[in-house]
């Protein structure tokens, strides 16, 4: 089990270096066009899990 939640947490921190060095550093239209990819991401997850409740 201490695998499986060290595997999940260096994901986790892996992910977050990611999505970080996408906004550091970066000029400003490489900002806004990360900002509305995470927007449509978390708009579809939203809606697949309304729709999910709704089965």
């Amino acid at each position: 089990m201490k695998w499986l939640w060290r595997k999940l947490r260096n994901g986790h921190k892996r992910f977050w270096r990611w999505y970080r060095g996408l906004y550091k550093g970066r000029p400003w239209w490489v900002k806004i066009l990360s900002a509305l990819g995470t927007l449509v991401v978390v708009f579809i997850i939203y809606v697949l899990m309304v729709m999910c409740n709704f089965l």
